[in-house]
């Protein structure tokens, strides 16, 4: 079963949703070797599959997302025993990428890890679930903000999933830095 929204108005160029929906894969399935001209995420919801970009193999679960960048070949597949249930968003804008690099992710790391307590996958349904609630009845400036409203809470989300794995690791440095500023300072 697959549910696909396509949204083609658009009144902001920081950040334009482009479509977004949810995919019970089959055993096996795959896409690609396919360039996309936005950016892609998807999000596994459950069961698990492979992602493979500049000849780097992702084996990837419940829990974890991925990230296509734009003009980059990539394939992803579902697994043949425990295939994927996924949701996915795409999008564009001039401040994309820089909402991204603030969650962690980039060309080298296209990888997210939800961290406990965190709300990704929350997110993820809310936009769905409003595509879903506008989109037989066309698109409106208010409809699109919201959707749009919604997407910058996703990605508020997944900046927040960075910073919790950044203080759970224990890294001290920013900490050692500024103090060090701090000294230098007085």
């Amino acid at each position: 079963m697959q549910d696909f929204y396509i949204f083609a108005e658009s009144f902001t160029t920081d950040l334009n949703l482009y479509h977004c929906g949810i995919e019970d894969c089959c055993s096996g399935h795959s896409f690609g070797p396919a360039v996309r001209d936005h950016y892609l995420f998807h999000y596994i919801l459950e069961g698990r599959g492979s992602f493979v970009v500049n000849r780097q193999l992702y084996d990837l679960k419940k829990g974890q997302g991925f990230l296509i960048y734009p003009e980059i070949i990539t394939y992803y597949e579902a697994d043949r025993v425990d295939p994927w249930h996924y949701i996915w968003v795409g999008f564009n804008g001039l401040k994309a990428e820089t909402h991204l690099n603030a969650a962690g992710l980039s060309r080298e790391n296209p990888i997210l890890t939800k961290r406990n307590g965190n709300n990704t996958d929350d997110c993820l349904l809310n936009l769905v679930q409003a595509a879903e609630k506008y989109n037989h009845k066309g698109n409106d400036y208010g409809k699109t903000l919201h959707m749009q409203g919604l997407l910058y809470i996703l990605l508020s989300e997944m900046i927040a999933n960075r910073t919790s794995q950044r203080a759970t690791l224990g890294d001290l440095q920013d900490v050692y830095i500024r103090k060090a500023l701090e000294f230098i300072k007085t």
